[in-house]
């Protein structure tokens, strides 16, 4: 769609159009009638919505994703109910683009917490995807439902056009999880074609925590479950494996100085005296330095070499907070008390989801995917679930073990650009993993074009995979690495070594 000014006639109307590049006549809803609208919903069909279950079936959940262009594999989009009539999450199916009876069933989420796995479909392994200000979905030459059947869920209740009604329902990682195990449970019925394939799940950024818990919650369920689920394996990517937030801005701090991003006195002190003398003035000095130029600056923390992108939200689609403020999407969440935290009027730092905001706000769109409750206001992340939701202490990085011993494969990889969850933050989570030993470190690897990928190192519980030259979002960073790492481990081949 094109990116013209809402004029002020347009803000006064409760519906308006505007034409796409293709001349196509869009319908949006303006954002200050929408509460008013939903609340008189509410009180005409409480009563119906509360009291029905959506029914999630494969023949009237087919959908036909508009904009997409011509595709020659089945799409689906519906909800599934998880545990009470008050909590349905939303969920899309993609087909495999080439044995869908045969090829593994993967499970995508994305982190936040709170943001929506449409962000994954859309901008990183989805077979068409809408990069930065672009409004056009374009092929993805690497899909990851090439050789995959691809499952999303927006996870948890309440994120993205899932429904929680559940006034009482307390966010965390355990009941994301046992939420996940039910959702994925009702799919498997449903799709009873596909409860033979092979299953895996896989994700990013706080998803680090959502996909051990959820894989928990299949290994402890398969115990007693009429109903298994063939859990393969599990892949996270730049993932949140330590709560610990003393421990993650250590390991932020050492990644920025290993890539030179201060100058070399103040390095030296930070690695020397810090340790030693933490509240010494030459500490606090060179402290005080870093957070200037590596929290305070126009770094993109998602990609330390990229370049920030500005926000092409329209205000009337961002969510605001009980003042009226705009908010900033967190996507992961940060460091407590440095300026990416602060209330601004951009998305995410260094981030853009206005393309992706618009479609998924559209009337014809919102139809297409058989979205309840429309006209339903969907945004990329969800500020309210992100500050109520209550973070494991004790992370997931304890429960590696208990599903490498369950035979649940697992993989780890980390774009080596990324200061979010870094690969200095993910290397000393993985260290403090009980009982994990090195097998092999370090080991080079390249793609089909002989080019150097990454490194790989092994451990008796895990693979963890470096990819070169991606941010946060490898998928989208690194798209033939990416997808070539992932489809090497869900048909459990070694990548090839770089020489």
């Amino acid at each position: 769609m094109n990116n013209k000014i809402i004029t002020k006639k347009q803000q006064d109307k409760m519906i308006y159009l505007r034409n796409d590049d293709r001349n196509e006549t869009m319908i949006y809803l303006n954002r200050q009638y929408f509460n008013k609208i939903i609340i008189m919903m509410s009180l005409l069909i409480a009563g119906f919505v509360i009291g029905t279950v959506y029914a999630v079936n494969p023949l009237t959940d087919k959908a036909v994703f508009p904009g997409w262009g011509d595709y020659n594999f089945n799409s689906y989009s519906g909800y599934l109910p998880v545990g009470t009539e008050l909590r349905q999450l939303h969920y899309v199916f993609l087909e495999s683009q080439s044995n869908p009876s045969t090829d593994p069933v993967v499970l995508w989420l994305n982190g936040g917490p709170g943001c929506s796995s449409l962000l994954g479909l859309n901008e990183e392994i989805g077979p068409f995807v809408m990069v930065d200000e672009d409004r056009k979905f374009k092929k993805n030459p690497y899909p990851w439902n090439a050789r995959a059947n691809l499952l999303f869920l927006e996870s948890p209740a309440g994120v993205g056009f899932s429904l929680n009604k559940d006034d009482s329902y307390v966010y965390n990682d355990e009941n994301s999880g046992q939420d996940n195990y039910q959702a994925i449970l009702a799919w498997f019925q449903a799709f009873k074609q596909f409860q033979r394939n092979r299953f895996f799940i896989a994700g990013e950024s706080y998803a680090g925590m959502y996909i051990p818990y959820t894989a928990k919650a299949i290994v402890d369920g398969n115990k007693s479950a009429s109903l298994k689920i063939p859990l393969e394996g599990i892949l996270i990517g730049n993932g949140l494996l330590v709560s610990d937030q003393q421990k993650r801005f250590t390991a932020l701090q050492e990644y920025f100085l290993r890539r030179n991003f201060m100058p070399p006195t103040a390095t030296n002190t930070i690695r020397k005296i810090c340790s030693v003398k933490p509240d010494s003035i030459k500490c606090l000095l060179a402290q005080s330095q870093f957070e200037e130029i590596c929290l305070g600056s126009n770094i993109n923390i998602y990609n330390v070499y990229g370049y920030c992108k500005d926000d092409t939200t329209p205000d009337f689609l961002k969510p605001k907070t009980n003042s009226g403020k705009q908010i900033r999407y967190p996507y992961v969440s940060w460091y407590e008390g440095n300026n990416f935290q602060k209330v601004g009027n951009s998305g995410a730092p260094c981030s853009d989801f206005g393309p992706i905001t618009e479609y998924y706000n559209n009337a014809q769109v919102q139809e297409a995917l058989h979205i309840l409750e429309r006209p339903y206001f969907w945004s990329a992340c969800n500020m309210e679930i992100n500050q109520a939701y209550n973070i494991s202490k004790s992370g997931s990085y304890q429960l590696l073990p208990l599903l490498s011993q369950a035979g649940v494969r697992i993989l780890i990889y980390s774009g080596d650009q990324d200061a979010i969850v870094s690969v200095v933050d993910t290397e000393q989570s993985i260290n403090v993993i009980p009982g994990i030993q090195e097998l092999d470190s370090w080991t080079p690897w390249g793609n089909t074009d002989l080019d150097l990928a990454g490194w790989v190192t092994k451990y008796n519980y895990l693979k963890f995979v470096v990819v070169r030259g991606a941010g946060h979002m490898v998928p989208e960073d690194q798209r033939q690495n990416g997808f070539e790492m992932f489809d090497s481990f869900i048909y459990d081949n070694e990548l090839p070594k770089y020489h």
